[in-house]
C-alpha cells in the first residue's frame, strides 16, 4: 500500500474519490463510520445517487467547477446516514490528477461537524438565556462590546439612569459617570479587556439624566458571544446610595467609612474630559452641585 493509500485508509475524515464521469471510485473507512455505508457497496455508485438530493445541484456544480481546473471548494451541508439521521457536515473539494498533469477526478474531504453544530447551538441557546436573566434581572445589568458602548441594557439600569431603552444601544458605558469618579475608569474599563482578572468591581457615582447623583458598586465580566471571537462585557450595577448615606451618617458619628454624595443632590452631569486623567479634585467639595441636565454627546 502506498503511503498516499495509507493515509487516506487511517484518516479521521470521510475521504471520497470521483472519477469524470461521477462514479465513486474510492470510500475509505472514515466514510463508512460517518454515513454507515460499507466501500463494496459505494464503489462503482454514480456519486448523485448517495449524496443529499436537495444539495446535489450545489455539489455538482462544485464537482464541474474543480474538473474544468476551479481551486479547492468548501462547502457546508448536513447529509443523511443509511439510519436516516441527518449528520452536519464540511466539504472541501479538489481535483484529482492524472500523470500527465490533467484533472481526471475530484476527491472529496468530508468532515463530521455535529459536535460543533451543537456547540453552537448550546452557545445560542445560552446567549439567549443569558439576556433573558439580565432583562428580567431587578439589578441594573448591561452587555458592553470592546468599544465600551452599550450593546444592550436591561430596563432596571434604564430607569436607574433615567434613560429610554432606545437611548442606550451605542452609548457609551463611561458617558454618565460622576466627574469626580471618572479616575474609576483606569480601575476597571481601562484593564478589563486587556489584562487578568477578567472580573473587576469598583464602586462609583453615575449621574442620572435628571441630575441625581447615584452611588453604585459595578461589577463587569468578560463573557463570549456565540460566533464571536470578540469578548463582551457583562455590567452589574447597584444602586447602593441608600447604604452610602448611611455609612455618611456613620461617619458623621464617629465612623469610619465615610460617604461623599447622597440621592438628593444634584449635579450638572458629567463633562467630556479624557477619562483616562484624573478628575479627583478638581470639585471643591464644599461648593453647592448645580441642577441642570448635561450629557456627553
Amino acid at each position: 500500500m502506498s503511503q498516499l493509500a495509507a493515509i487516506v485508509e487511517s484518516s479521521e475524515d470521510a475521504i471520497v474519490a470521483v472519477d469524470a464521469d461521477g462514479s465513486i471510485t474510492s470510500w475509505n473507512p472514515a466514510a463508512t463510520r460517518l454515513f454507515g455505508y460499507e466501500a463494496a457497496g459505494m464503489i462503482g455508485r454514480i456519486a448523485s445517487e448517495v449524496l443529499p438530493e436537495s444539495d446535489w445541484p450545489q455539489l455538482r456544480q462544485s464537482f464541474e467547477a474543480v474538473l474544468s481546473g476551479a481551486p479547492t471548494r468548501n462547502l457546508q451541508t448536513e447529509w443523511a446516514r443509511n439510519d436516516g439521521v441527518t449528520v452536519a457536515v464540511s466539504i472541501s473539494i479538489s481535483p484529482i490528477r492524472g500523470s500527465g498533469g490533467e484533472t481526471t477526478g475530484v476527491s472529496a474531504i468530508v468532515r463530521d461537524e455535529s459536535d460543533r453544530a451543537r456547540a453552537e447551538a448550546a452557545a445560542a441557546a445560552s446567549a439567549d438565556e443569558l439576556r433573558t436573566v439580565v432583562d428580567g434581572s431587578p439589578i441594573g445589568m448591561g452587555i458592553a462590546g470592546e468599544d465600551l458602548r452599550w450593546a444592550q441594557a436591561n430596563p432596571a439600569l434604564c430607569a436607574m439612569l433615567g434613560l429610554q431603552a432606545t437611548e442606550t444601544p451605542g452609548r457609551r458605558v463611561v458617558e454618565m459617570i460622576h466627574p469626580d469618579d471618572l479616575a474609576t475608569v483606569r480601575l476597571l474599563e481601562d484593564r478589563l479587556f486587556d489584562s487578568e482578572p477578567a472580573v473587576r468591581s469598583v464602586e462609583r457615582r453615575y449621574v442620572a439624566s435628571n441630575g441625581a447623583v447615584l452611588w453604585t458598586a459595578v461589577t463587569a465580566r468578560l463573557i463570549h458571544e456565540p460566533g464571536s471571537h470578540a469578548p463582551m462585557a457583562l455590567y452589574m450595577i447597584e444602586d447602593i446610595t441608600g447604604a452610602a448615606v448611611h455609612r455618611g451618617a456613620g461617619a458623621a458619628h464617629g465612623g469610619a467609612i465615610p460617604a461623599r454624595d447622597a440621592r438628593d443632590q444634584r449635579h450638572p452631569g458629567p463633562d467630556c474630559r479624557d477619562p483616562g486623567r484624573s478628575p479627583l479634585g478638581s470639585r471643591d467639595p464644599g461648593r453647592p452641585i448645580g441642577g441642570h441636565r448635561h450629557l456627553c454627546g
